[in-house]
């Protein structure tokens, strides 16, 4: 399974060398266990969840401001709410 795991920042297939996996890419080079990269790449898709739902309350908000429109802004606000809720990663 390990070895199937790509490199977040660069997206290269990674290298096992024990139990560390390592970026061979020269540019990132990045190396550590399991857990780590399963963590990085965790928070990597966080980060677009997040980014989408801010752009796309963004646009909504704007919109908004020129028409006035309260209920735009709620349903923006709930969809917010849903994305912040679905990187919460409660254990």
């Amino acid at each position: 399974m390990t070895s199937k795991l790509k490199c977040p920042v660069c997206n290269v297939l990674l290298t096992e060398c024990g139990d560390l996996l390592f970026c061979p890419n020269d540019h990132c080079g990045w190396v550590g266990n399991a857990e780590i990269w399963h963590a990085l790449t965790q928070a990597k898709q966080d980060l677009e969840v997040a980014r989408k739902a801010l752009n796309d309350a963004k646009q909504t908000l704007f919109y908004c401001w020129d028409t006035y429109d309260i209920h735009s802004a709620k349903c923006t606000a709930e969809d917010v709410e849903k994305a912040l809720e679905q990187i919460e990663h409660k254990e």
